[in-house]
């Protein structure tokens, strides 16, 4: 009796392992159709970062929380995309930056009344953003997919 749950395990890591190589195999989703999944996603995203690169003296903290929640999906995009690993750990800690300066900022106070200086971390975002954009070249792969 022992070894059953060790077969189910066992299965379990089986189908764990080849379940996400067979979705990758047989999805048909090549690495410029990545890119370009990833480019409409950035593009969506351009006046969220800009909101972030420059929030105004006056925004709430919980406005900037909620727009680097926009950010969620295609941070977690990048990880599993075609960027490279430096851009995508220059976006991530350019983030996770941001999101450590409001860290334990109420959402009704404002960036001047918490005394946030968020905005080397603004910074740091949208260079980050231009870089993975130019790197993908979403230009071109967005001209070309019209």
């Amino acid at each position: 009796m022992m070894r059953r749950p060790l077969r189910i395990a066992r299965a379990g890591l089986v189908v764990a392992i080849v379940a996400p190589l067979t979705w990758v195999a047989c999805s048909g989703s090549s690495p410029s159709d990545a890119a370009l999944d990833l480019c409409r996603d950035l593009v969506h995203l351009r006046a969220t970062v800009e909101l972030l690169i420059d929030p105004g003296l006056e925004m709430r903290v919980g406005e900037i929380r909620e727009a680097l929640e926009k950010l969620g999906p295609t941070s977690n995009t990048l990880g599993a995309s075609v960027v490279t690993d430096r851009l995508q750990a220059d976006f991530f800690r350019a983030e996770d930056g941001y999101r450590a300066a409001i860290d334990g900022v109420g959402d009704d106070e404002t960036i001047v009344a918490a005394r946030i200086d968020v905005a080397g971390h603004g910074t740091s975002l949208g260079a980050a953003y231009q870089a993975i954009v130019a790197s993908l070249n979403c230009a071109q792969l967005l001209s070309g997919a019209a």
